[in-house]
């Protein structure tokens, strides 16, 4: 817009430059912005338009001379005008975010990514809600690809966040309503020896329910747990376990080193020897899946 009004604007100035030297090829004021003197004679219009005057023969020369100038001077403000039409804009890009996403997430952190197309700083508000509630420090660092990252994080809960960015010229941008889901938490522990705790049983009760099996070293994990107070309890046929359960509370961190002791479980035969003649000081001898040997006592049991 700004180059065609200057193009009119000289347009009009050359229209009437050029109806000057049409209709007063000489007048004392055009004498005048070409500094000549008015002095050299009392009718210039004549010295320059009178067929045999002294000055006759400049009029042609110059005519042509302004025509020259005022084709150069057109000339000059066309370039000028399609330079300035042409000439890239040199303002900066207005800020922009894209590909906002979770990249990583544990049981109570989360790092959030984000790109912008100029550099700028990072902050992330997030929450278990649309309306978030809490936030992260600003990072000042003025970067492109930003990196932010959430602690103290419920495991196994979803959360809203929205990123924010301000560059260097004050503009702010945020991208908001996107959504991610912390690794739940684990219990696991160990069951020794191996001999009863491969393949125990384990019981998971409380803020939620599940059933491990130990492996052949004893070994457990249940996993996808949120924040809560649980049991757990291994069973195994023929052995017996110290302690029998345990209460456990996960709250934003896993529980480990949850362990058991097994023992073989042990049973005991009981009976009397009568009459007591008999059987006071009687021996006993067991034999088959075990063996062994016992006294009857003075009653004969």
């Amino acid at each position: 817009m700004v180059c065609v009004h200057e193009a009119k604007k000289y347009t009009r100035y050359l229209a009437a430059f050029l109806q000057v030297l049409r209709v007063v090829p000489a007048t004392t004021a055009l004498w005048g912005r070409l500094n000549v003197s008015a002095r050299l004679c009392s009718r210039p219009q004549e010295l320059l338009t009178k067929p045999g005057s002294p000055g006759s023969f400049l009029y042609p020369a110059l005519r042509q001379m302004f025509l020259l100038l005022a084709f150069l001077v057109s000339l000059t403000m066309l370039s000028g005008c399609m330079g300035l039409a042409s000439s890239p804009s040199t303002s900066p890009a207005p800020l922009d975010i894209t590909n906002a996403q979770a990249a990583s997430t544990t049981e109570s952190t989360a790092q959030v990514v984000w790109v912008t197309n100029v550099p700028a700083n990072s902050a992330v508000d997030y929450g278990t809600t649309a309306s978030y509630g809490s936030s992260t420090t600003v990072d000042a660092a003025m970067v492109t690809s930003h990196a932010v990252t959430a602690y103290g994080l419920a495991p196994n809960t979803t959360y809203y966040f929205q990123v924010n960015s301000t560059d260097s010229t004050g503009y702010y941008r945020m991208s908001g309503g996107h959504t991610f889901k912390t690794s739940g938490a684990k219990i696991s522990g160990t069951i020794s020896p191996a001999a009863g705790g491969t393949g125990a049983s384990v019981t998971l009760s409380g803020a939620a329910t599940a059933t491990a099996t130990a492996d052949s070293s004893g070994n457990y994990t249940f996993t996808g747990l949120s924040n809560g107070t649980y049991t757990v309890a291994p069973s195994h046929a023929g052995y017996t376990f110290t302690p029998s359960s345990q209460n456990v509370t996960v709250n934003r961190a896993n529980a480990t080193g949850v362990n058991f002791t097994d023992a073989v479980e042990t049973f005991s035969i009981l009976g009397t020897i009568s009459p007591t003649a008999g059987g006071s000081g009687a021996t006993l001898t067991l034999s088959g899946t075990a063996t062994g040997s016992t006294t009857a006592n003075a009653l004969g049991a």
